[in-house]
Parts: structure tokens; sequence; C-alpha cells
């Protein structure tokens, strides 16, 4: 499940209503390329406090991608 912050922040950059948003591909997205892609995940690490790998960053596909990595930052994070 998406939470609340990551939809509020996909919103801003792609000003969608968007049902099932956990669902989301990037490429259905008309809007998202690469630029956007990149400023998003900088906005994700700024609001969440963690730095992704770049190995993850350029391989994320969707927005249940980035809800696990997201996920998977803050456990790593929390063990430090």
């Amino acid at each position: 499940m998406i939470d609340n912050k990551l939809e509020k922040i996909f919103r801003k950059f792609y000003k969608k209503k968007i049902d099932s948003i956990g669902n989301l591909n990037f490429n259905n997205i008309k809007n998202w390329d690469s630029l956007k892609h990149i400023n998003f995940m900088f906005e994700v690490e700024k609001n969440y406090s963690i730095k992704i790998n770049i190995n993850e960053f350029s391989n994320i596909k969707s927005l249940n991608e980035v809800d696990k990595i997201i996920k998977k930052n803050l456990k790593r994070k929390s063990k430090t």
C-alpha cells in the first residue's frame, strides 16, 4: 500500500488523479520522462531522508517499486 506522503509527491509531479495509484506503471504515464524521473526520485529521497542506490534508482518502473525501496531504505536506516 502506497503511503500518503509518496502519493502527494507523485501528485505534485504529475498532477493526476489516479484511482489505483499503487499499481501505476511509469510507462503508462504520458508525461513521464527521464528528467522527471530523476527529479521525482530526488524529491522522494529528500522527503524520506534516505539515499537510494543508483542501481535501484535506475531500475524503478512503478510506484510500487518506489514504495518498496523506500521501506527497504528506512529499515536499513533504522538499524544504523
